[in-house]
């Protein structure tokens, strides 16, 4: 049962694309939480954009001790298994979390390039640990009722 007291750490402030001009290989992307902090759930962050007609996408999954899964970038395709690592941060004292991906993995943007349906997404979803344990519970309930 999910007992959370405030979901400000999904909800999402502002979100927003830039470069930084030491770095011209990379674009970075950029979500602004009302409350980030780890949660006894699973949190998946991501951001998806649309350039030169092909849907792409960077995510993460926070766990619930404050670690994170390694950043990925591609194709926003479900399933497709078509993705790069990105390199992601997590700012909890100003609410941020921020993608760096390398531009070869998302179609070489230029300069006055243009990305289009731009929208920040964020999921809640169980830790696999917990996840796990209820359905070892589940099979041992179960197997104890048959008997």
């Amino acid at each position: 049962m999910l007992q959370i007291n405030s979901f400000d750490f999904i909800n999402i402030d502002s979100a927003w694309f830039h470069e930084n001009e030491f770095e011209s290989n990379y674009l970075y992307t950029t979500v602004k939480l009302k409350d980030l902090e780890p949660t006894s759930q699973r949190g998946i962050y991501s951001i998806h954009w649309t350039f030169n007609g092909v849907s792409y996408a960077s995510w993460n999954h926070l766990h619930n001790d404050g670690e994170n899964s390694l950043g990925h970038v591609g194709l926003d395709k479900p399933f497709t298994n078509k993705f790069n690592d990105a390199e992601v941060s997590y700012d909890f004292n100003r609410n941020i979390v921020e993608f760096k991906i390398d531009k070869g993995h998302i179609g070489n943007l230029k300069p006055g390039d243009i990305l289009t349906y731009t929208y920040a997404w964020i999921a809640l979803t169980e830790n696999i640990d917990s996840f796990l344990r209820k359905i070892q519970l589940i099979h041992v309930n179960e197997v104890e009722s048959r008997h």
